[in-house]
């Protein structure tokens, strides 16, 4: 169940600093080098979506979180049922926040052009359940982007997986 939890919190995506610091407060971020071109502007508006939903995570900030994305995104992640909608997406955030923090992630494929793109990645988080010991969890993550009516730029869709539970 606590592994569940976990990936829900996965991401990818400025460092806000809290009352009570966690380990996420040191994330390390990685991001492979993509040649200059025609998707620079989206390129750019998908790094600062990234940092914002860092910067909410380490606050626990679901609500923070679910605003960048679009109204009919979806979240998938590893053991749950996907998370349709904005309002879900927060639930499911809510609810793994507090006990997960991302720690460091290494973008290996960032990919944008004027109206969609995506990042692509792994990720390593720390999970606390209450009263069990504190794991590291690795995993992947694949993000896709879509510039929005308004000019903003919103996650849609929002995969992340973990290797399964060794027994």
């Amino acid at each position: 169940m606590w592994k569940a939890l976990v990936v829900i919190s996965a991401l990818v995506l400025a460092a806000c600093s809290k009352e009570s610091p966690r380990p996420s407060d040191t994330v390390s971020v990685a991001t492979t080098a993509q040649p200059a071109g025609n998707g620079e502007a989206g390129r750019a508006a998908i790094l600062k979506v990234r940092n914002a939903w860092l910067a909410a995570e380490k606050r626990d900030d679901a609500a923070g979180v679910a605003v960048l994305y679009a109204d009919d995104a979806v979240f998938v992640g590893t053991g749950t049922p996907p998370a349709h909608g904005r309002a879900a997406i927060q639930e499911a955030f809510a609810k793994s926040f507090p006990i997960t923090s991302v720690t460091s992630f290494d973008s290996k494929q960032l990919v944008a052009n004027e109206k969609v793109g995506y990042d692509f990645g792994e990720f390593t988080q720390e999970l606390t359940p209450p009263n069990a010991k504190p794991q590291t969890i690795h995993g992947q993550y694949l993000v896709a982007f879509a510039r929005q009516p308004d000019g903003s730029w919103k996650i849609t869709k929002h995969v992340a997986t973990t290797p399964p539970a060794s027994k």
